[in-house]
């Protein structure tokens, strides 16, 4: 709104209560009722009825500013307390876990509030899992000077990809095990049921 007002030459009645000089009495009343008038245009109904009864354009942008900037304070302290304790469970998405930490972050970003990167990187390894320990230990002490996020997500991908291709491995092994295991006692059974060819002799007896 503030850009739109800039450019239509209208900023002043946000930024002073009374006029600035080169103004005539009327010509600044006109151009506040104008200004306070395409400000409540965009506004939703809920928020129109808070400044209806403002009577000039600062009192009413004053009033905006105020409810505005105590809405993202508790915006900003309910994303950070989020990101803070988010939390990856053994069993869930490393990928899906990546994708809520970044959009947290960015709508941390779009607060205003900007996490420097080691403290992104560091806040996103404490909230893997604990089989995921020796990975954290492994990164932290390879890094030379400080850990950057961007090397640290690239890292738990390629983990990711490690454990499942690893788990994977010994899925099909277990089933080859398995598998051998079952033939063979197959066979043992199947020897141990095989009938006999041999008849008994017929008995002779002597009249």
């Amino acid at each position: 709104m503030q850009d739109y007002l800039i450019v239509k030459g209208q900023i002043d009645p946000i930024e002073t209560e009374n006029p600035p000089e080169g103004y005539k009495p009327n010509e600044w009343q006109k151009l506040d009722r104008i200004v306070r008038a395409t400000i409540q245009m965009h506004l939703s109904e809920s928020v129109y009825f808070t400044v209806q009864s403002c009577s000039t354009t600062f009192e009413l942008w004053k009033t905006l500013s105020d409810t505005y900037e105590k809405k993202v304070a508790a915006t900003k302290i309910y994303l950070i307390r989020r990101l803070y304790n988010l939390r990856m469970k053994e069993s869930d998405s490393v990928q899906t876990h990546l994708n809520e930490y970044e959009s947290l972050s960015s709508q941390i970003s779009a607060q205003g509030t900007t996490i420097e990167d080691e403290l992104r990187a560091m806040l996103l390894m404490s909230s893997l899992p604990s089989s995921w320990e020796t990975f954290v230990t492994t990164v932290c002490n390879a890094s030379t000077t400080v850990v950057k996020y961007s090397e640290v997500t690239s890292a738990i991908l390629t983990e990711a990809a490690r454990r499942k291709s690893f788990a994977k491995d010994s899925v099909d092994e277990a089933y080859v095990v398995q598998g051998s295991t079952d033939r063979s006692n197959y066979q043992g059974r199947s020897s141990s049921r095989q009938p006999t060819n041999q008849r008994a002799s017929p008995r002779i007896t002597e009249s």
